[in-house]
């Protein structure tokens, strides 16, 4: 398991370094020849999407000086790399605390594949028309902090099927501040740029969803084991979800008021 993430996270870096050096797909009379001399179009004509020369990198590099993308990039990548871990020792986990069988799994995935529709499709959109505009990050700060709850109840009360069952499903709430996050960040930029904010978070959420299983995996190995020096509590992964859901809470917070705006060099 370790072997994959960490070739997963190599991959997912070659391809964002790709990304970002890509060459300009047109060469320089292709490019003349088509929107004419002057650049404005063919034959004069205004064109209306103009092309211009790649510049991923300086872009790339002017989304890290806003404050608010940063901080959006942190909590995307908290909540990947939290979500991804907890799924991958979940079933472990669970078997050993309080021997969860094949039909308790498939229970639970059906569950959880109830509550990620209900959420998705219905609690978003009601959520999303009842928040006054701007005041989104308090989406993003309600749900981390339920959240914070959610691992603590696993971590410490899951010997009970029934209760661990309710919290590993209640936490797919998740993809609330997924959803509200990402609408966010389109309407901070232009609709020119949406692409390459998509892209670059897309990239960041990637790296982190090769990092996860393996921390947890890690965290789970030691602290479940009885060679380690360590106290057995097999639940610490859970507790550093918490940890981290209360980062992300006081991330979300930060945002401020103020509809923001991501400037990118072109």
């Amino acid at each position: 398991e370790e072997t994959s993430a960490i070739l997963a996270c190599v991959c997912a870096t070659l391809a964002i370094a790709y990304a970002l050096t890509v060459p300009e797909s047109l060469r320089e009379d292709k490019r003349e020849k088509r929107h004419g001399n002057d650049g404005d179009g063919v034959g004069g004509v205004p064109a209306e999407f103009p092309m211009m020369r790649t510049k991923s990198l300086k872009q790339v590099m002017s989304l890290a000086r806003s404050k608010f993308f940063a901080l959006m990039a942190v909590i995307a990548c908290i909540g990947s790399m939290t979500s991804e871990g907890s799924q991958e020792i979940s079933a472990q986990y669970l078997q050993l605390v309080n021997g969860f069988t094949r039909d308790d799994q498939a229970n639970l995935i059906t569950i959880i594949g109830v509550v990620g529709l209900l959420t998705q499709f219905v609690l978003v959109p009601l959520l999303l028309s009842w928040v006054p505009p701007r005041k989104e990050k308090y989406l993003i700060a309600g749900t981390n902090f339920l959240l914070i709850f959610v691992n603590l109840g696993i971590a410490f009360f899951a010997a009970n099927k029934s209760v661990a069952i309710c919290l590993l499903s209640v936490g797919f709430i998740s993809i609330l501040s997924f959803s509200v996050s990402t609408g966010m960040l389109s309407k901070a930029v232009s609709e020119r740029h949406q692409g390459l904010v998509t892209g670059v978070i897309s990239g960041l959420r990637a790296q982190a969803y090769g990092v996860g299983p393996l921390v947890y995996a890690c965290l789970f190995r030691l602290f479940s084991s009885t060679e380690n020096k360590l106290p057995y509590f097999p639940g610490a992964p859970f507790a550093f979800s918490a940890v981290m859901m209360l980062l992300a809470s006081i991330l979300a917070l930060l945002l401020g008021n103020d509809e923001a705006v991501i400037d990118i060099e072109d």
